[in-house]
Protein backbone atom coordinates (compact mmCIF):
# COMPACT_ATOMS: atom_id res chain seq x y z
CA UNK A 1 0.00 0.00 0.00
CA UNK A 2 2.74 2.39 0.38
CA UNK A 3 4.02 1.90 -2.59
CA UNK A 4 0.39 2.54 -4.19
CA UNK A 5 0.78 6.00 -2.44
CA UNK A 6 3.87 7.05 -3.65
CA UNK A 7 2.49 7.07 -7.35
CA UNK A 8 1.53 11.21 -8.30
CA UNK A 9 -1.10 10.02 -11.00
CA UNK A 10 -4.33 11.99 -11.67
CA UNK A 11 -5.91 8.89 -13.50
CA UNK A 12 -5.21 5.70 -11.49
CA UNK A 13 -5.99 2.45 -12.96
CA UNK A 14 -5.37 0.47 -9.81
CA UNK A 15 -5.98 -3.36 -11.57
CA UNK A 16 -2.94 -2.63 -13.73
CA UNK A 17 -0.68 -0.62 -10.96
CA UNK A 18 -1.32 -3.21 -8.60
CA UNK A 19 -0.17 -5.81 -10.83
CA UNK A 20 2.68 -3.28 -11.65
CA UNK A 21 3.92 -2.80 -8.02
CA UNK A 22 4.39 -6.87 -8.22
CA UNK A 23 4.81 -7.79 -4.69
CA UNK A 24 3.17 -11.74 -3.99
CA UNK A 25 -0.67 -10.64 -3.49
CA UNK A 26 -3.70 -12.63 -1.91
CA UNK A 27 -7.04 -12.76 -3.31
CA UNK A 28 -9.84 -12.42 -1.04
CA UNK A 29 -13.30 -14.07 -1.53
CA UNK A 30 -16.33 -11.69 -0.55
CA UNK A 31 -19.94 -12.48 -0.67
CA UNK A 32 -21.86 -10.03 -1.91
CA UNK A 33 -25.44 -9.77 -1.62
CA UNK A 34 -27.89 -8.75 -4.44
CA UNK A 35 -28.67 -4.90 -4.54
CA UNK A 36 -31.74 -3.49 -3.29
CA UNK A 37 -32.56 -2.10 -6.49
CA UNK A 38 -31.25 -4.26 -8.95
CA UNK A 39 -29.90 -1.77 -10.88
CA UNK A 40 -25.89 -1.55 -11.40
CA UNK A 41 -23.85 1.92 -9.53
CA UNK A 42 -21.85 2.28 -12.89
CA UNK A 43 -23.28 3.35 -16.25
CA UNK A 44 -22.08 2.28 -19.89
CA UNK A 45 -20.60 4.90 -20.42
CA UNK A 46 -18.20 4.65 -17.32
CA UNK A 47 -17.57 1.57 -17.90
CA UNK A 48 -16.67 2.42 -21.17
CA UNK A 49 -14.00 5.26 -19.50
CA UNK A 50 -12.78 2.58 -17.51
CA UNK A 51 -11.47 0.57 -20.41
CA UNK A 52 -10.23 3.28 -22.19
CA UNK A 53 -7.98 4.51 -19.20
CA UNK A 54 -7.02 0.87 -18.97
CA UNK A 55 -5.59 0.53 -22.73
CA UNK A 56 -3.98 4.25 -22.81
CA UNK A 57 -2.39 4.27 -18.76
CA UNK A 58 0.19 2.07 -19.42
CA UNK A 59 -0.26 0.80 -22.99
CA UNK A 60 1.46 2.64 -26.41
CA UNK A 61 0.13 -0.09 -28.55
CA UNK A 62 -2.51 2.86 -30.08
CA UNK A 63 0.38 4.93 -30.70
CA UNK A 64 1.99 2.80 -33.20
CA UNK A 65 -0.88 2.28 -35.26
CA UNK A 66 -0.89 5.56 -36.58
CA UNK A 67 3.02 4.66 -37.52
CA UNK A 68 2.52 1.07 -39.06
CA UNK A 69 -0.74 2.54 -40.91
CA UNK A 70 1.09 5.49 -42.52
CA UNK A 71 4.36 3.40 -43.34
CA UNK A 72 1.88 1.23 -45.26
CA UNK A 73 0.47 3.88 -47.23
CA UNK A 74 3.59 5.37 -47.92
CA UNK A 75 4.89 1.88 -49.08
CA UNK A 76 1.60 1.02 -51.46
CA UNK A 77 1.85 4.46 -52.71
CA UNK A 78 5.53 4.07 -53.73
CA UNK A 79 4.54 0.82 -55.70
CA UNK A 80 1.93 2.29 -56.83
CA UNK A 81 4.11 5.11 -58.44
CA UNK A 82 6.65 2.37 -59.93
CA UNK A 83 3.49 0.10 -61.42
CA UNK A 84 2.48 3.33 -62.72
CA UNK A 85 5.46 4.25 -64.37
CA UNK A 86 6.62 1.28 -65.80
CA UNK A 87 3.22 0.88 -67.45
CA UNK A 88 3.00 4.31 -68.91
CA UNK A 89 6.57 4.16 -70.15
CA UNK A 90 6.59 0.22 -71.75
CA UNK A 91 3.20 -0.01 -72.77
CA UNK A 92 1.95 3.24 -73.15
CA UNK A 93 -1.50 2.04 -70.66
CA UNK A 94 -3.19 3.48 -67.48
CA UNK A 95 -5.10 6.85 -66.96
CA UNK A 96 -1.89 9.25 -66.26
CA UNK A 97 -3.86 12.00 -64.07
CA UNK A 98 -5.63 9.93 -61.73
CA UNK A 99 -3.65 7.15 -60.81
CA UNK A 100 -0.66 9.74 -60.05
CA UNK A 101 -2.81 12.02 -58.32
CA UNK A 102 -4.22 9.10 -56.19
CA UNK A 103 -0.75 7.74 -55.93
CA UNK A 104 0.20 11.29 -54.34
CA UNK A 105 -2.72 11.86 -51.98
CA UNK A 106 -1.81 8.09 -50.55
CA UNK A 107 1.83 9.40 -50.17
CA UNK A 108 0.75 12.91 -48.50
CA UNK A 109 -2.09 10.80 -46.04
CA UNK A 110 0.79 7.91 -45.30
CA UNK A 111 3.09 10.73 -44.63
CA UNK A 112 0.54 12.50 -42.15
CA UNK A 113 0.00 8.93 -40.46
CA UNK A 114 3.23 8.35 -39.74
CA UNK A 115 3.93 11.81 -38.37
CA UNK A 116 0.95 11.66 -36.08
CA UNK A 117 2.25 8.60 -34.53
CA UNK A 118 5.37 9.71 -34.32
CA UNK A 119 4.11 12.71 -32.13
CA UNK A 120 1.81 10.65 -30.14
CA UNK A 121 5.59 8.53 -29.14
CA UNK A 122 6.65 12.26 -27.47
CA UNK A 123 3.97 13.20 -26.03
CA UNK A 124 3.86 9.28 -24.31
CA UNK A 125 7.52 9.82 -23.14
CA UNK A 126 6.95 13.38 -22.02
CA UNK A 127 3.87 11.78 -20.18
CA UNK A 128 5.98 8.70 -18.77
CA UNK A 129 8.56 11.30 -17.28
CA UNK A 130 6.10 13.83 -15.70
CA UNK A 131 4.17 11.06 -14.06
CA UNK A 132 7.49 10.26 -12.01
CA UNK A 133 6.99 6.90 -10.40
CA UNK A 134 9.55 5.00 -9.64
CA UNK A 135 11.71 3.03 -12.03
CA UNK A 136 11.87 -0.08 -9.49
CA UNK A 137 10.69 -0.99 -6.49
CA UNK A 138 12.61 -2.61 -3.97
CA UNK A 139 11.14 -5.74 -1.91
CA UNK A 140 14.04 -6.56 0.30
CA UNK A 141 17.41 -5.16 0.98
CA UNK A 142 20.42 -7.63 1.77
CA UNK A 143 23.27 -6.39 3.61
Amino acid sequence: MDELLKIKEYNLYLPRLRNWIGFKQLGIEVSRGARYDNSPRITMVQLYQLAFDSFTSFSRNFLSLPIIIGSTLCIISLISFLIIIYLKVFYNIGPWGWSSLVSIILLISGLQFAFIGLIGEYIFRIMSEVKGGPLYIINKKYK
